[in-house]
């Protein structure tokens, strides 16, 4: 069965693909298949024959700074100067168009000063630009990028997977009053932490009010606007549109997977809570993917191939999309992700004589991106995904068993009776989560959602804070 099965790769995904990457399972090639595999030339190669490497040469500029020698190119360097002509001081926006430097730039006279900071003139420079000399401050070329600063913030708080014993032994830690929360920024910071780490914060102490909901989540960023509003209820109520708004047990899932982008947060507010049942229930999905791969992608095995039935099915959880959609109500909202995906993609291992290859999952957990899991709202499974032939969904299917089966285990589910008058924050892009069935009184909650630009946003503000 597995050796018929090999006989073709079993899924393909287009090159490029944002947020995705490519995984083979290809069969063994005698050495003497004639197969080549050649490495892809790098832009210096495709260009040498024309000449314009020694170009690019011509127009490099070494500068030593602070004992520090930096090559820089003069295009580069024209682009980001920052002074005033180039720079609007005000709105910090750029005065002119990088297609409006000359070919022929290149710079020169430079002058380097004792703080690090140094300036050039140039040979040609952008139209109008008359005797402009341009000025970099100390520091200038070790300024750091949005995604590195942030990916220097989680070193500093790196991700913490947990069980259920994990989060109850540090669930006080994670609780703070909300007005502690409204009012004092370290307080702020404290919860940013653990979105970070654990995934999960709760808010006690918050006032009976529905715009309660709308102040915690103001504190961390913009409210996502939906189909459902900045803000909703979570009631149940007869002729419901959403399965939220039953009274009937609700499985593990994630919102919003219909959208282009899901809600990076979400926030739930616990106005009123049932008599019987009705109690919470997380899991963390980061957990269980890392449980999985590394039982069955063994990241310290150099000779891995992902040649069984089971290892096949996992890695089809990575390259099998799964459409979601929402048509109700006068929506019709549909969009497909792959069950697990990854912030780059995890390196792969190479067997030139194999021709195989397989994920390098020794730094996996920190590369996890989002679990993608929400039953209630896949869409039907068409053969063809953006012109191509799928796996069989026989794969996804039983690599989403094996997940399921691990994020439900006891020993996984936080379960937990929330009290009126508490907020709980969660990833919505991590935690998976759910409710028992409930019953007698009414059972009210409000909620509000936040995507990850806004909180990444909050989430760069750490680094000014620990300075």
């Amino acid at each position: 069965m597995i050796r018929s099965i090999l006989k073709k790769k079993l899924w393909y995904m287009p090159r490029g693909s944002p947020g995705r990457f490519r995984a083979y399972v290809v069969p063994h090639q005698p050495h003497d298949t004639g197969i080549k595999h050649r490495r892809p030339p790098i832009l210096e190669e495709v260009f040498r024959d024309k000449g314009i490497v020694e170009e690019f040469s011509r127009r490099r500029l070494d500068v030593v700074l602070n004992g520090v020698s930096h090559r820089l190119d003069s295009w580069v360097l024209r682009d980001s100067c920052p002074c005033s002509s180039c720079i609007d001081q005000s709105t910090t926006q750029k005065l002119f168009d990088a297609t409006a430097i000359p070919a022929e730039i290149q710079a020169t006279d430079l002058e380097v000063n004792a703080d690090g900071s140094f300036s050039v003139s140039w040979t040609e420079d952008v139209a109008g630009y008359v005797s402009h000399r341009s000025y970099y401050p100390p520091g200038f070329l070790s300024r750091r990028s949005m995604k590195a600063t942030e990916n220097n913030i989680r070193q500093r708080h790196p991700r913490i997977l947990w069980e259920r014993a994990d989060l109850e032994a540090v669930e006080r830690d994670l609780t703070v009053k909300y007005d502690d929360y409204i009012s004092n920024n370290s307080t702020l910071n404290h919860v940013t932490h653990h979105l970070l780490q654990y995934g999960v914060a709760f808010i006690s102490n918050v006032p009976s009010n529905p715009d309660s909901v709308g102040n915690i989540g103001s504190r961390i960023g913009p409210l996502k606007n939906t189909i459902y509003g900045p803000t909703w209820d979570v009631r149940s109520r007869a002729s419901a549109k959403n399965v939220a708004d039953t009274s009937s047990d609700l499985g593990f899932h994630m919102d919003l997977l219909y959208y282009k982008d899901p809600p990076k947060l979400q926030i739930l507010h616990f106005l009123k809570k049932s008599k019987q049942g009705g109690q919470s229930l997380f899991s963390d999905s980061f957990k269980a993917v890392s449980t999985l791969v590394r039982r069955n992608l063994d990241p310290s095995d150099p000779t891995f191939k992902p040649v069984n039935a089971q290892q096949v099915a996992i890695v089809a959880l990575i390259n099998h999309m799964q459409p979601f959609h929402y048509r109700n109500n006068g929506y019709w909202l549909e969009y497909e992700h792959p069950t697990i995906s990854f912030d780059g993609p995890p390196r792969f291992r190479e067997w030139p004589k194999a021709h195989r290859r397989s994920v390098d999952t020794s730094r996996f957990e920190n590369a996890l991106k989002a679990v993608r899991w929400s039953p209630p709202f896949r869409a039907p499974m068409f053969r063809k995904q953006n012109g191509r032939d799928t796996p069989p969904l026989y794969y996804w299917i039983k690599g989403a068993r094996l997940l399921k089966e691990e994020f439900e285990r006891r020993e996984a589910v936080f379960e937990t009776q929330i009290e009126e008058g508490t907020c709980v924050i969660f990833d919505n892009w991590r935690i998976l989560h759910g409710r028992r069935a409930f019953s007698g009184g009414e059972r009210w909650l409000r909620g509000a959602y936040i995507d990850d630009d806004a909180f990444r946003q909050r989430v760069l503000k750490l680094d000014d804070s620990e300075r």
